[in-house]
């Protein structure tokens, strides 16, 4: 775990590999190589890892945690690769929406509202009725991220269980 946080990842893989022969216990081992394999580009053996660490523990909050920041870097490394003159703008409203709910599920409410509203602003260039029903959507999701940036904001501001607003 050392090697990990130290960034050390291919030391760290190799040390997650000899303590998973020793079998020690395996879904947070697991969980922990997927994290290093995906930071070095293994996309593929740490999707196989968070498999197997589920598996082995389906109730596993640490290992959904794990795989919801990899989905989330995946999003955002997508979002980075897109060509801006040249990728429809409907892929970006895509985008936004999803990191935006990404970030929302994994308690970054500022950040989520942030993308919100950027899909929000890029919805306006099409046809009211050509994203009706997606509008709708997205106003009640910025509306979510919204309230709980403010119960956020509240909770961190005054520190009482008066004044939660929920």
């Amino acid at each position: 775990a050392l090697r990990l946080r130290t960034r050390l990842y291919h030391e760290a893989i190799e040390s997650f590999d000899a303590a998973l022969a020793l079998n020690a216990p395996q879904a947070r081992l697991l969980e922990r190589r997927a994290e290093a394999k995906f930071v070095i580009g293994d996309h593929a053996g740490a999707k196989n890892d968070i498999d197997s660490a589920l598996a082995k523990d389906p109730g596993g909050a640490v290992i959904y945690d794990t795989l919801g920041h990899m989905r989330l870097r995946e999003l955002e490394e997508k979002r980075a690769s897109l060509d801006p003159e040249t990728t429809p703008a409907k892929k970006f409203v895509k985008l936004d929406y999803d990191l935006g709910q990404h970030l929302l599920r994994l308690g970054r409410p500022d950040e989520a509202l942030q993308s919100l509203l950027s899909c929000y602003q890029r919805l306006q260039a099409f046809a009211p009725e050509e994203v009706q029903h997606f509008g709708e959507k997205l106003r009640y999701e910025i509306g979510v991220a919204a309230m709980r940036k403010g119960e956020n904001d509240n909770c961190v501001a005054r520190h009482r269980a008066e004044s939660c607003l929920l």
